[in-house]
C-alpha cells in the first residue's frame, strides 16, 4: 500500500510538432559515433520530414512505436500512440522532431503520420551477422540474420552466433513471441529490425512469432482465442496462422481441462484451414476444471514438424474458466507481510466497471475497474499495446494473469483482445469514504489497513493542509483529517486544484481524475519481461523508500454546491467524439454473442452521459516513469517523473497550512 496520493485528470495527449520541415533523407538523419555508438545526428532537435513503408505497426512493442523503411533500405522509428491505423507496406509521410530514446534516434514526440497509399511489404535485406554489426548507419534496418542460437533465453533475449560473430536477440513482452522451443545450438534465421540499445549495443528486436525461424518447419503465429474469458459451459476457438515454404499438409489443436495442477493428459482435434493460412478449431464445453491448457502442432509436405509454444507440451498456453471476484483476487490479511495478491502469477478472468479510463489511468494501455463499492474491489489493468479505448462506466470482462509492480496488484491480459467491452453507460460505484490515517497506512503494527483501498473509489474527510513544503518541487502537499502529523496523507497535485478554503463545509467544485506518480532512482528506462514478468537487466528498477513512494488515486464528478455552476473546459472531445475513437470502434468490432451470455450491443455514435463534470477535465501528461514503460519512445532520461499541467484554470491559491478540503480518490 502506498502512502501517497495523487488527485489528477488525465488524457489521451497529441503534442503538436512547431516549426517547417527540412528535407533530409533517414540516412542522413540516422548518424552515430562510429566507435561507441552513441546518437550524433546532425539534425537533433530539428523538425524534418522523413518518407517510407511501414514495417512495424504501434502495438508491437508499445501502444506507439512504429518503423518505416525508405526506398534505399534506411529504417527510423516514430512514436505516435495517435497515429491513424496502419498496417505492413503501408507507405506514410512522417514529420516529426529529431530526437533520441534508449540510445536510438528517433522522430518524435507524436509526429504528423499522413497516409500516403497501400503498397507492397518491405522485405528484409538478407545479411551476416558480421556485416550487420559492422557500422552503425544499419540501425533502423530491415535485415534477415541467419546463426545458431548461442545460449539459453533469459531476462527475455537469448545471443545468436554464426562463427565468432553474435548478436543479441531481445524478445519485448507485447510481441506475444514464445521462446520456449529457443535451445542451444539450432539454428535460427531471425527478421527483424536492427535496433541501438543505451551504450551502444546493436540488437535484433523480433515483431512476431513468424520472424523466428527455426529449420524448415512449418512457422506457427497469431495464435488467439476467439473467447478468452469462457464460461464453464462455452466453447473456445482457438485460431493461428501457419505458412510453410513447401506446403502445411495437417494441423492439430492439443488441449486439457486442468483443475490447477497442470496434470492430465492432453486430448487433440484437428485444425481446419480457413484459407489465407488461418486454421482454427473449437474445444467443446462443459470444463470442470479452473482452466484449460493447449497448444498447436503442424506438419508439412517434407514430413517437419513444429510446435506452439515450442517446448509443447511442457509448455501450454492457459485460459481462465469462469470469472473470480475482484475481491478475492486483491484480499490480503491486513497482518500479513508482503502484501501481495494471493493470485499472483495465476490466470484469471475478471469482470467489472471502469472507474478510470484507457489515459485517465496514466497512460492509454492501463486502466482501473472495480466490481463492487466495498474494500479490495478495485483492480488495475495494464495491457500495453494499448489496443483498446476504455471509458468511466464501461462494464468489462478481462482474461490474463495477476502480477505485483512494485507492490501494487495488476491484471495483465493475454492480449488485447482479452478485454471485452460488456456494456456501457453504466453508474459508476460508490465512494468508500476513509480517514487519511487509515489511506496511508502501509506500516501500522495492527497492520497495512489501507491495502485494502488499493485502486478503489474512495472520499476522504474534510481535511486540512498541514504542510506544504514539497509542493513547489514535486507539488506534493500534506493533509489531515484530524489536523495531526500522524494522520497525515501525502497528496500530489500537479494540476491546477479548485476549492474552497476557510472554515466549514467543503465545497466540491470539479470532477477530478487522478494518475499514479512515481520517483524513481536515475538509471536506464525499464523494458518489460515475457508474459508481463519483468526481470533482468531490462527489469522494473528495485524501489527505493528514499526517493519516495508509488501513489494513485481518482476524484470522480460531484454536483456544483452553494449555487456555484460546473463550468465545461472549451476544446474538450464531446462524448460522440470519444466514442468514435479507433480502438473503441475495434471494440464494437469484436462484440459477439458467445452461447450461455447475454452481450450488450454497442450502437456507434451514441451520446454517453457522463455526469455534470464531463467537461471539467485537465491534460495531463502521464509520469515519465510510467510513459518509459507504456509509451516507449517519448519519454527521456533524466525527467521528474509526475505530471505536467497542459491547460487548466487557477480559481484559489497554492495549498498552504491551513486550508481545508475535500477529495474523492483511487487509492493506490
Amino acid at each position: 500500500m502506498k502512502r501517497s496520493i495523487q488527485s489528477a485528470v488525465a488524457l489521451a495527449v497529441v503534442v503538436c510538432v512547431a516549426g517547417l520541415a527540412a528535407a533530409q533523407t533517414i540516412d542522413d538523419i540516422q548518424y552515430y559515433n562510429p566507435t561507441t555508438g552513441a546518437p550524433a545526428s546532425p539534425y537533433n532537435a530539428t523538425t524534418q520530414t522523413v518518407e517510407g513503408r511501414i514495417y512495424v505497426l504501434k502495438g508491437t512493442y508499445n501502444a506507439g512505436s512504429h518503423y518505416i523503411l525508405d526506398d534505399s533500405g534506411n529504417g527510423i522509428a516514430f512514436f505516435n500512440s495517435s497515429a491513424p491505423p496502419l498496417t505492413y507496406g503501408d507507405r506514410v509521410s512522417v514529420t516529426g522532431t529529431v530526437g533520441v530514446f534508449q540510445g536510438e534516434i528517433q522522430l518524435s514526440p507524436a509526429p504528423t503520420v499522413t497516409f500516403l497509399g497501400a503498397e507492397a511489404v518491405p522485405t528484409p535485406v538478407v545479411m551476416t551477422i558480421a556485416q550487420a554489426k559492422s557500422d552503425y548507419e544499419n540501425v533502423g534496418k530491415f535485415v534477415s540474420l541467419s546463426g545458431l542460437i548461442a545460449t539459453a533465453v533469459a531476462s527475455n533475449q537469448f545471443k545468436l552466433h554464426a562463427g565468432t560473430d553474435t548478436i543479441i536477440v531481445y524478445i519485448d513482452s507485447d510481441t506475444g513471441i514464445n521462446t520456449g522451443g529457443v535451445a542451444v545450438g539450432d539454428s535460427y534465421r531471425i527478421i527483424a529490425p536492427l535496433v541501438n540499445y543505451t551504450g551502444g549495443v546493436m540488437e535484433l528486436k523480433p515483431r512476431r512469432q513468424a520472424d523466428l525461424i527455426e529449420g524448415s518447419g512449418p512457422i506457427i503465429d497469431a495464435v488467439n482465442c476467439a473467447d478468452w474469458t469462457p464460461l464453464a459451459s462455452d466453447p473456445i476457438t482457438v485460431t493461428t496462422t501457419i505458412t510453410d515454404d513447401v506446403a502445411v499438409t495437417s494441423a492439430a489443436l492439443y488441449y486439457r481441462d486442468d483443475s490447477g495442477d497442470s496434470t492430465g493428459v492432453f486430448l487433440n482435434i484437428p485444425m481446419s484451414d480457413q484459407g489465407g493460412n488461418v486454421w482454427s478449431a473449437t474445444i467443446p464445453g462443459g470444463f470442470l476444471g479452473r482452466q484449460v491448457d493447449f497448444y498447436v502442432r503442424a506438419l508439412d509436405g517434407n514430413g517437419n514438424i513444429s510446435l506452439n509454444p515450442g517446448d509443447a507440451p511442457a509448455g501450454w498456453y492457459e485460459v481462465a474458466v469462469g470469472i473470480t471476484s475482484i475481491h478475492d483476487v486483491q484480499y490480503v490479511d491486513p497482518a500479513t507481510t508482503p502484501q501481495n495478491s494471493p493470485f499472483t502469477g495465476r490466470v484469471v478472468n475478471v469482470q467489472g466497471i471502469v472507474t478510470a479510463g484507457t489515459g485517465d489511468a496514466g497512460a492509454v494501455s492501463k486502466f482501473i475497474m472495480q466490481d463492487g463499492s466495498g474494500t479490495f474491489s478495485g483492480l488495475l489493468c495494464y495491457e500495453g499495446t494499448a489496443a483498446n479505448f476504455l471509458l468511466p462506466g464501461d462494464e468489462v470482462q478481462v482474461g490474463g494473469y495477476i502480477e505485483e509492480y512494485f507492490g501494487l496488484t495488476e491484471m495483465n491480459p493475454h492480449n488485447g483482445s482479452a478485454i471485452e467491452l460488456i456494456s456501457f453507460e453504466n453508474a459508476l460505484p460508490a465512494y468508500n469514504q476513509a480517514h487519511t490515517v487509515v489511506l496511508a497506512d502501509d506500516t501500522s503494527p495492527g497492520g497495512y489497513l489501507g491495502e485494502a483501498y488499493e485502486s478503489v473509489l474512495v472520499r476522504t474527510f474534510a481535511a486540512t493542509v498541514i504542510d506544504s513544503l514539497g509542493s513547489a518541487q514535486y507539488s506534493e502537499f500534506m493533509v489531515s483529517d484530524t489536523g495531526a502529523d500522524a494522520d497525515s496523507l501525502v497528496v500530489n497535485a500537479a494540476f491546477d486544484m479548485v476549492y474552497s478554503a476557510g472554515p466549514g463545509p467543503v465545497r466540491h467544485r470539479e470532477g477530478l481524475h487522478g494518475l499514479r506518480l512515481r520517483r524513481v532512482p536515475a538509471g536506464p528506462p525499464a523494458r518489460r519481461g515475457h508474459h508481463g514478468r519483468r526481470h533482468g537487466r531490462r527489469g522494473r528498477p528495485a524501489p527505493d523508500p528514499a526517493r519516495g513512494r508509488v501513489l494513485e488515486h481518482q476524484a470522480e464528478p460531484v454536483q456544483p454546491q452553494d449555487g456555484d455552476p460546473l463550468r465545461p473546459d472549451a476544446g474538450q472531445p464531446g462524448p460522440a467524439e470519444r466514442l468514435q475513437h479507433p480502438r473503441r470502434a475495434g471494440l464494437h468490432a469484436r462484440q459477439r454473442a458467445a452461447p450461455g451470455r447475454r452481450r450488450a450491443r454497442r450502437v456507434l455514435g451514441r451520446h454517453r452521459q457522463r455526469g455534470p463534470a464531463d467537461g471539467q477535465r485537465h491534460l495531463l501528461r502521464p509520469s515519465a516513469h510510467r510513459r518509459r514503460r507504456d509509451a516507449g519512445p517519448q519519454a527521456h532520461a533524466g525527467e521528474v517523473a509526475g505530471l505536467r499541467l497542459l491547460r487548466g484554470r487557477t480559481e484559489a491559491p497554492a495549498p498552504r497550512p491551513g486550508l481545508s478540503l475535500a477529495v474523492s480518490i483511487i487509492v493506490d
